[in-house]
Protein backbone atom coordinates (compact mmCIF):
# COMPACT_ATOMS: atom_id res chain seq x y z
CA UNK A 1 0.00 0.00 0.00
CA UNK A 2 1.17 3.52 -0.74
CA UNK A 3 0.13 6.72 0.99
CA UNK A 4 -1.19 9.34 -1.42
CA UNK A 5 -2.31 12.87 -0.61
CA UNK A 6 -5.79 13.63 -1.91
CA UNK A 7 -8.82 15.51 -0.71
CA UNK A 8 -11.59 13.93 -2.72
CA UNK A 9 -12.39 10.25 -2.91
CA UNK A 10 -11.04 8.67 -6.06
CA UNK A 11 -13.64 7.72 -8.63
CA UNK A 12 -11.95 5.42 -11.16
CA UNK A 13 -14.07 6.55 -14.09
CA UNK A 14 -15.10 10.20 -13.81
CA UNK A 15 -15.50 12.23 -16.98
CA UNK A 16 -15.23 15.99 -16.94
CA UNK A 17 -14.64 18.69 -19.49
CA UNK A 18 -11.13 19.56 -18.33
CA UNK A 19 -9.94 15.97 -18.55
CA UNK A 20 -11.34 15.57 -22.07
CA UNK A 21 -9.77 18.82 -23.28
CA UNK A 22 -6.36 17.89 -21.87
CA UNK A 23 -6.57 14.47 -23.52
CA UNK A 24 -7.66 16.08 -26.81
CA UNK A 25 -4.84 18.64 -26.61
CA UNK A 26 -2.22 15.96 -26.02
CA UNK A 27 -3.64 13.89 -28.88
CA UNK A 28 -3.57 16.86 -31.28
CA UNK A 29 0.00 17.67 -30.24
CA UNK A 30 1.15 14.10 -30.79
CA UNK A 31 -0.47 14.13 -34.20
CA UNK A 32 1.89 17.01 -35.01
CA UNK A 33 5.09 15.85 -33.30
CA UNK A 34 5.84 13.15 -35.93
CA UNK A 35 5.25 15.70 -38.71
CA UNK A 36 7.98 17.90 -37.21
CA UNK A 37 10.30 14.97 -36.47
CA UNK A 38 10.01 13.35 -39.91
CA UNK A 39 9.66 16.17 -42.38
CA UNK A 40 11.86 18.91 -40.92
CA UNK A 41 15.00 16.82 -41.64
CA UNK A 42 13.61 16.22 -45.12
CA UNK A 43 13.01 19.96 -45.56
CA UNK A 44 16.58 20.56 -44.38
CA UNK A 45 17.81 18.13 -47.04
CA UNK A 46 15.89 20.09 -49.68
CA UNK A 47 17.53 23.29 -48.41
CA UNK A 48 20.99 21.79 -48.95
CA UNK A 49 21.85 20.53 -45.45
CA UNK A 50 24.72 18.07 -44.97
CA UNK A 51 24.49 15.00 -42.72
CA UNK A 52 25.66 16.84 -39.59
CA UNK A 53 23.17 19.66 -40.21
CA UNK A 54 20.40 17.08 -40.64
CA UNK A 55 21.41 15.63 -37.27
CA UNK A 56 21.29 19.09 -35.70
CA UNK A 57 17.85 19.73 -37.17
CA UNK A 58 16.75 16.39 -35.74
CA UNK A 59 18.21 17.00 -32.30
CA UNK A 60 18.08 20.77 -31.78
CA UNK A 61 14.64 20.84 -30.15
CA UNK A 62 15.75 18.18 -27.69
CA UNK A 63 18.83 20.20 -26.73
CA UNK A 64 16.43 22.56 -24.97
CA UNK A 65 14.09 19.74 -24.01
CA UNK A 66 16.90 17.99 -22.15
CA UNK A 67 16.78 20.45 -19.25
CA UNK A 68 13.83 22.84 -19.60
CA UNK A 69 11.06 20.32 -18.72
CA UNK A 70 12.65 19.90 -15.30
CA UNK A 71 12.68 23.67 -14.81
CA UNK A 72 9.11 24.08 -16.07
CA UNK A 73 7.91 21.09 -14.06
CA UNK A 74 9.09 22.71 -10.83
CA UNK A 75 7.15 25.84 -11.78
CA UNK A 76 3.99 23.90 -12.71
CA UNK A 77 2.88 23.20 -9.16
CA UNK A 78 -0.33 25.24 -9.19
CA UNK A 79 -3.41 24.85 -11.34
CA UNK A 80 -3.22 28.43 -12.67
CA UNK A 81 0.43 28.08 -13.69
CA UNK A 82 -0.23 24.83 -15.51
CA UNK A 83 -3.12 26.26 -17.52
CA UNK A 84 -1.08 29.33 -18.40
CA UNK A 85 1.85 27.16 -19.55
CA UNK A 86 -0.41 25.02 -21.75
CA UNK A 87 -1.88 28.04 -23.54
CA UNK A 88 1.50 29.79 -23.81
CA UNK A 89 3.22 26.73 -25.26
CA UNK A 90 0.50 26.07 -27.85
CA UNK A 91 0.67 29.70 -28.96
CA UNK A 92 4.46 29.52 -29.25
CA UNK A 93 4.35 26.24 -31.19
CA UNK A 94 1.73 27.58 -33.59
CA UNK A 95 3.96 30.55 -34.42
CA UNK A 96 7.04 28.33 -34.81
CA UNK A 97 5.19 25.98 -37.14
CA UNK A 98 4.28 28.96 -39.33
CA UNK A 99 7.92 30.06 -39.34
CA UNK A 100 8.91 26.58 -40.56
CA UNK A 101 6.59 27.28 -43.50
CA UNK A 102 8.67 30.30 -44.52
CA UNK A 103 12.17 29.15 -43.43
CA UNK A 104 14.82 29.30 -46.16
CA UNK A 105 17.98 27.70 -44.70
CA UNK A 106 19.06 24.76 -42.52
CA UNK A 107 20.47 27.21 -39.95
CA UNK A 108 17.05 28.86 -39.63
CA UNK A 109 15.47 25.45 -39.03
CA UNK A 110 18.03 24.63 -36.34
CA UNK A 111 17.37 27.92 -34.52
CA UNK A 112 13.60 27.48 -34.76
CA UNK A 113 13.86 23.94 -33.43
CA UNK A 114 15.51 25.30 -30.29
CA UNK A 115 12.42 27.40 -29.63
CA UNK A 116 10.21 24.45 -30.54
CA UNK A 117 11.96 22.48 -27.80
CA UNK A 118 11.11 25.24 -25.33
CA UNK A 119 7.47 25.04 -26.43
CA UNK A 120 7.22 21.30 -25.85
CA UNK A 121 9.19 21.63 -22.59
CA UNK A 122 6.51 24.02 -21.37
CA UNK A 123 3.60 21.94 -22.66
CA UNK A 124 4.20 18.32 -21.61
CA UNK A 125 5.12 18.72 -17.92
CA UNK A 126 2.10 21.00 -17.48
CA UNK A 127 -0.18 18.45 -19.14
CA UNK A 128 1.14 15.48 -17.14
CA UNK A 129 1.07 17.38 -13.85
CA UNK A 130 -2.50 18.53 -14.57
CA UNK A 131 -3.63 14.98 -15.16
CA UNK A 132 -1.91 13.45 -12.12
CA UNK A 133 -3.07 16.26 -9.81
CA UNK A 134 -6.74 15.60 -10.53
CA UNK A 135 -8.19 14.49 -7.13
CA UNK A 136 -11.13 12.66 -8.74
CA UNK A 137 -9.01 10.15 -10.66
CA UNK A 138 -6.51 7.44 -9.80
CA UNK A 139 -3.22 8.77 -11.29
CA UNK A 140 -2.08 5.38 -12.60
CA UNK A 141 -5.34 4.83 -14.45
CA UNK A 142 -5.20 8.41 -15.73
CA UNK A 143 -1.69 7.87 -17.12
CA UNK A 144 -2.84 4.64 -18.78
CA UNK A 145 -5.66 6.46 -20.57
CA UNK A 146 -3.31 9.33 -21.40
CA UNK A 147 -0.74 6.98 -22.95
CA UNK A 148 -3.45 5.14 -24.87
CA UNK A 149 -4.85 8.35 -26.36
CA UNK A 150 -1.65 10.21 -27.24
CA UNK A 151 0.04 7.10 -28.66
CA UNK A 152 -2.93 6.54 -30.95
CA UNK A 153 -2.58 10.06 -32.31
CA UNK A 154 1.20 9.67 -32.57
CA UNK A 155 0.71 6.47 -34.57
CA UNK A 156 -1.49 8.29 -37.07
CA UNK A 157 0.85 11.31 -37.15
CA UNK A 158 3.30 9.96 -39.77
CA UNK A 159 0.44 9.05 -42.11
CA UNK A 160 -1.13 12.44 -41.44
CA UNK A 161 2.17 14.12 -42.32
CA UNK A 162 2.62 12.04 -45.48
CA UNK A 163 -0.92 12.95 -46.52
CA UNK A 164 -0.22 16.65 -46.02
CA UNK A 165 3.02 16.42 -48.02
CA UNK A 166 1.35 14.54 -50.89
CA UNK A 167 -1.70 16.81 -51.04
CA UNK A 168 0.10 20.08 -50.29
CA UNK A 169 3.92 20.13 -50.02
CA UNK A 170 6.54 19.75 -47.31
CA UNK A 171 6.44 23.48 -46.61
CA UNK A 172 2.66 23.82 -46.66
CA UNK A 173 2.28 20.91 -44.27
CA UNK A 174 3.75 23.14 -41.55
CA UNK A 175 1.16 25.79 -42.31
CA UNK A 176 -1.53 23.17 -41.70
CA UNK A 177 0.02 22.12 -38.37
CA UNK A 178 0.21 25.78 -37.36
CA UNK A 179 -3.54 26.11 -37.84
CA UNK A 180 -4.19 22.91 -35.86
CA UNK A 181 -2.03 24.09 -32.95
CA UNK A 182 -3.74 27.49 -32.93
CA UNK A 183 -7.16 25.80 -32.84
CA UNK A 184 -6.05 23.65 -29.90
CA UNK A 185 -4.90 26.76 -28.08
CA UNK A 186 -8.31 28.39 -28.58
CA UNK A 187 -9.97 25.24 -27.19
CA UNK A 188 -7.87 25.53 -24.03
CA UNK A 189 -8.70 29.22 -23.67
CA UNK A 190 -12.39 28.33 -23.78
CA UNK A 191 -11.80 25.69 -21.11
CA UNK A 192 -10.05 28.21 -18.86
CA UNK A 193 -12.92 30.67 -19.26
CA UNK A 194 -15.57 28.01 -18.55
CA UNK A 195 -13.68 26.53 -15.58
CA UNK A 196 -13.25 30.02 -14.11
CA UNK A 197 -17.01 30.46 -14.20
CA UNK A 198 -17.47 27.02 -12.64
CA UNK A 199 -14.96 27.86 -9.92
CA UNK A 200 -16.90 30.96 -8.97
CA UNK A 201 -20.13 28.99 -8.98
CA UNK A 202 -18.65 26.14 -6.93
CA UNK A 203 -17.37 28.63 -4.36
CA UNK A 204 -21.00 29.48 -3.69
CA UNK A 205 -22.56 26.01 -4.05
CA UNK A 206 -19.70 23.88 -2.73
CA UNK A 207 -19.29 21.70 -5.83
CA UNK A 208 -18.49 21.93 -9.51
CA UNK A 209 -16.56 20.30 -12.35
CA UNK A 210 -13.28 22.21 -12.23
CA UNK A 211 -10.44 19.70 -12.75
CA UNK A 212 -8.28 21.41 -10.10
CA UNK A 213 -6.36 19.81 -7.27
CA UNK A 214 -7.73 19.98 -3.77
CA UNK A 215 -6.23 20.42 -0.34
CA UNK A 216 -4.30 17.59 1.22
CA UNK A 217 -5.98 14.75 3.01
CA UNK A 218 -4.37 11.34 3.48
CA UNK A 219 -6.04 8.36 1.83
CA UNK A 220 -4.54 5.03 0.83
CA UNK A 221 -4.37 3.80 -2.73
CA UNK A 222 -2.95 0.57 -4.00
CA UNK A 223 0.56 0.63 -5.40
CA UNK A 224 1.75 -1.86 -7.98
CA UNK A 225 5.15 -2.72 -6.58
CA UNK A 226 6.66 0.61 -5.64
CA UNK A 227 10.39 1.14 -5.53
CA UNK A 228 10.28 1.29 -1.75
CA UNK A 229 9.16 -2.38 -1.85
CA UNK A 230 12.24 -3.18 -3.91
CA UNK A 231 14.51 -1.51 -1.38
CA UNK A 232 15.97 0.98 -3.85
CA UNK A 233 15.79 4.67 -2.83
CA UNK A 234 13.58 6.87 -5.00
CA UNK A 235 16.52 9.05 -6.11
CA UNK A 236 18.50 6.04 -7.30
CA UNK A 237 15.42 4.59 -8.95
CA UNK A 238 14.78 7.86 -10.79
CA UNK A 239 18.37 7.86 -12.09
CA UNK A 240 17.89 4.33 -13.42
CA UNK A 241 14.70 5.23 -15.27
CA UNK A 242 16.14 8.54 -16.44
CA UNK A 243 19.03 6.74 -18.16
CA UNK A 244 16.67 4.14 -19.62
CA UNK A 245 14.33 6.70 -21.13
CA UNK A 246 17.28 8.69 -22.48
CA UNK A 247 18.53 5.63 -24.37
CA UNK A 248 15.04 4.99 -25.76
CA UNK A 249 14.97 8.57 -27.00
CA UNK A 250 18.41 8.13 -28.59
CA UNK A 251 17.09 5.26 -30.71
CA UNK A 252 13.75 6.81 -31.64
CA UNK A 253 15.34 10.21 -32.31
CA UNK A 254 17.84 8.69 -34.75
CA UNK A 255 15.17 6.65 -36.52
CA UNK A 256 12.91 9.66 -36.99
CA UNK A 257 15.70 12.09 -37.91
CA UNK A 258 17.71 9.98 -40.35
CA UNK A 259 15.28 7.52 -41.90
CA UNK A 260 13.45 10.11 -44.07
CA UNK A 261 16.62 11.47 -45.75
CA UNK A 262 18.09 7.93 -45.92
CA UNK A 263 14.91 6.67 -47.56
CA UNK A 264 14.85 9.48 -50.12
CA UNK A 265 18.54 8.96 -50.92
CA UNK A 266 17.82 5.31 -51.74
CA UNK A 267 14.70 6.01 -53.79
CA UNK A 268 12.10 5.00 -51.19
CA UNK A 269 8.77 6.78 -51.61
CA UNK A 270 7.16 9.39 -49.37
CA UNK A 271 4.50 6.80 -48.55
CA UNK A 272 7.08 4.45 -47.01
CA UNK A 273 8.55 7.38 -45.09
CA UNK A 274 5.15 7.75 -43.47
CA UNK A 275 4.41 4.01 -43.12
CA UNK A 276 7.62 3.09 -41.24
CA UNK A 277 7.07 5.59 -38.38
CA UNK A 278 3.38 4.63 -38.44
CA UNK A 279 4.46 1.07 -37.63
CA UNK A 280 6.50 2.50 -34.74
CA UNK A 281 3.45 4.37 -33.46
CA UNK A 282 1.10 1.43 -34.03
CA UNK A 283 3.40 -0.93 -32.13
CA UNK A 284 3.64 1.57 -29.29
CA UNK A 285 -0.14 2.08 -29.30
CA UNK A 286 -0.81 -1.68 -29.13
CA UNK A 287 1.49 -2.10 -26.15
CA UNK A 288 -0.11 0.83 -24.34
CA UNK A 289 -3.48 -0.79 -24.99
CA UNK A 290 -2.22 -4.06 -23.54
CA UNK A 291 -1.17 -2.28 -20.34
CA UNK A 292 -4.86 -1.76 -19.64
CA UNK A 293 -5.12 -5.53 -19.09
CA UNK A 294 -4.54 -6.37 -15.45
CA UNK A 295 -2.38 -9.42 -16.09
CA UNK A 296 -0.02 -7.55 -18.41
CA UNK A 297 0.02 -4.51 -16.14
CA UNK A 298 1.13 -6.68 -13.22
CA UNK A 299 3.76 -8.38 -15.39
CA UNK A 300 5.23 -5.04 -16.49
CA UNK A 301 4.92 -2.98 -13.30
CA UNK A 302 5.48 -5.48 -10.50
CA UNK A 303 8.54 -4.49 -8.50
CA UNK A 304 10.22 -7.87 -8.97
CA UNK A 305 10.07 -7.61 -12.78
CA UNK A 306 10.46 -3.92 -13.59
CA UNK A 307 14.24 -3.73 -13.80
CA UNK A 308 14.50 -6.88 -15.90
CA UNK A 309 11.78 -5.65 -18.28
CA UNK A 310 13.52 -2.32 -18.71
CA UNK A 311 16.97 -3.77 -19.32
CA UNK A 312 15.73 -6.31 -21.86
CA UNK A 313 13.66 -3.68 -23.66
CA UNK A 314 16.41 -1.08 -24.01
CA UNK A 315 18.85 -3.73 -25.25
CA UNK A 316 16.58 -5.08 -27.98
CA UNK A 317 15.44 -1.58 -28.94
CA UNK A 318 18.99 -0.27 -29.32
CA UNK A 319 20.18 -3.20 -31.42
CA UNK A 320 17.17 -3.23 -33.76
CA UNK A 321 18.36 -0.25 -35.83
CA UNK A 322 21.33 -2.31 -37.04
CA UNK A 323 18.94 -3.91 -39.55
CA UNK A 324 18.86 -0.65 -41.49
CA UNK A 325 22.63 -0.72 -41.97
CA UNK A 326 22.46 -4.06 -43.80
CA UNK A 327 22.06 -4.12 -47.61
CA UNK A 328 18.45 -4.83 -48.57
CA UNK A 329 17.90 -5.21 -52.28
CA UNK A 330 14.84 -7.46 -52.30
CA UNK A 331 12.28 -5.60 -50.21
CA UNK A 332 12.00 -2.36 -48.30
CA UNK A 333 9.60 -4.08 -45.89
CA UNK A 334 12.60 -5.09 -43.77
CA UNK A 335 12.87 -1.46 -42.66
CA UNK A 336 9.57 -1.81 -40.83
CA UNK A 337 11.05 -4.27 -38.32
CA UNK A 338 13.31 -1.79 -36.45
CA UNK A 339 10.41 0.64 -36.17
CA UNK A 340 8.07 -2.05 -34.79
CA UNK A 341 10.65 -3.29 -32.28
CA UNK A 342 11.56 0.26 -31.23
CA UNK A 343 7.89 1.16 -30.71
CA UNK A 344 7.27 -1.87 -28.50
CA UNK A 345 10.42 -1.39 -26.44
CA UNK A 346 9.81 2.33 -26.07
CA UNK A 347 6.28 1.78 -24.76
CA UNK A 348 7.42 -0.72 -22.14
CA UNK A 349 10.20 1.48 -20.78
CA UNK A 350 8.03 4.61 -21.02
CA UNK A 351 5.13 3.06 -19.08
CA UNK A 352 7.29 1.63 -16.31
CA UNK A 353 9.35 4.82 -15.95
CA UNK A 354 6.23 6.99 -15.96
CA UNK A 355 4.64 5.04 -13.10
CA UNK A 356 7.84 5.13 -11.04
CA UNK A 357 8.62 8.81 -11.63
CA UNK A 358 5.10 10.31 -11.62
CA UNK A 359 2.34 8.12 -10.22
CA UNK A 360 4.25 6.81 -7.22
CA UNK A 361 5.51 10.11 -5.85
CA UNK A 362 3.84 12.53 -3.48
CA UNK A 363 1.40 14.93 -5.18
CA UNK A 364 3.52 17.96 -4.36
CA UNK A 365 6.40 16.38 -6.31
CA UNK A 366 4.42 15.35 -9.38
CA UNK A 367 5.31 18.51 -11.30
CA UNK A 368 9.00 17.96 -10.60
CA UNK A 369 8.69 14.27 -11.47
CA UNK A 370 6.96 15.10 -14.76
CA UNK A 371 9.72 17.58 -15.62
CA UNK A 372 12.49 15.10 -14.83
CA UNK A 373 10.75 12.38 -16.82
CA UNK A 374 10.35 14.60 -19.88
CA UNK A 375 13.93 15.87 -19.55
CA UNK A 376 15.19 12.30 -19.87
CA UNK A 377 13.49 12.12 -23.27
CA UNK A 378 15.05 15.42 -24.24
CA UNK A 379 18.56 14.31 -23.25
CA UNK A 380 18.35 11.23 -25.45
CA UNK A 381 16.55 12.98 -28.27
CA UNK A 382 19.21 15.69 -28.36
CA UNK A 383 22.34 13.57 -28.10
CA UNK A 384 21.23 10.72 -30.35
CA UNK A 385 20.91 12.56 -33.70
CA UNK A 386 23.98 14.68 -32.99
CA UNK A 387 26.15 11.64 -32.16
CA UNK A 388 24.77 9.85 -35.22
CA UNK A 389 25.60 12.84 -37.41
CA UNK A 390 29.16 12.96 -36.06
CA UNK A 391 29.96 9.25 -36.49
CA UNK A 392 28.18 8.83 -39.82
CA UNK A 393 31.10 10.05 -41.94
CA UNK A 394 28.64 11.52 -44.47
CA UNK A 395 26.98 8.11 -44.82
CA UNK A 396 23.32 8.20 -43.78
CA UNK A 397 23.23 4.44 -43.16
CA UNK A 398 26.12 4.68 -40.64
CA UNK A 399 23.97 6.92 -38.43
CA UNK A 400 21.90 3.87 -37.42
CA UNK A 401 24.96 2.37 -35.69
CA UNK A 402 24.72 4.99 -32.94
CA UNK A 403 22.02 3.34 -30.73
CA UNK A 404 24.00 0.10 -30.39
CA UNK A 405 27.18 2.09 -29.68
CA UNK A 406 25.38 3.99 -26.90
CA UNK A 407 23.95 0.79 -25.38
CA UNK A 408 27.11 -0.45 -23.61
CA UNK A 409 27.91 2.74 -21.65
CA UNK A 410 24.27 3.06 -20.59
CA UNK A 411 24.19 -0.54 -19.36
CA UNK A 412 27.37 0.15 -17.36
CA UNK A 413 25.71 3.23 -15.85
CA UNK A 414 22.65 1.12 -14.98
CA UNK A 415 24.86 -1.46 -13.28
CA UNK A 416 26.49 1.15 -11.03
CA UNK A 417 23.14 2.78 -10.24
CA UNK A 418 21.65 -0.53 -9.14
CA UNK A 419 24.78 -1.54 -7.23
CA UNK A 420 24.82 1.80 -5.41
CA UNK A 421 21.10 1.50 -4.67
CA UNK A 422 21.47 -1.97 -3.17
CA UNK A 423 24.41 -0.81 -1.06
CA UNK A 424 22.35 2.10 0.32
CA UNK A 425 19.44 -0.23 0.97
CA UNK A 426 21.68 -2.60 2.93
CA UNK A 427 23.06 0.24 5.04
CA UNK A 428 19.54 1.51 5.75
CA UNK A 429 18.25 -1.88 6.79
CA UNK A 430 21.29 -2.41 9.01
Amino acid sequence: MKVQSRKASVDPNPVNTGFLIIIASSAASNLIVPVFSLFLPLLALQLGANVLEIGLVGGASNMVYSFMPFVMGRLANTSGARRFFIVLSLTMLSIISFLYFIANSPLTLILLRLFEGLGWATFWPAVEATLTHDPTRDPKRTLTIFNFSWSGAAAIGPLFGSFLVLVLSIRESFLATSILLFTTMILNLIWIWVSSKNSRASAESGNGDTFAEAEVEVVKTESVGSEEDLGIPIKVSSSFYFASMALCAVSSGILFSFFPPFARSTGISIVMIGVAPFVFGLSRFVFYYLTIKKRIKNFLFHHSKRIRNVLVSISILSLSSLLITLPHQSSTGIYLIPFAVAGAGYSIVYSISQVAMLAEVNPERMGTGAGLFESSIGVGGATGPVIAGIISGNSLSNSFLAPSICLLPVLLIQFFILKHGKRNSTKTSA
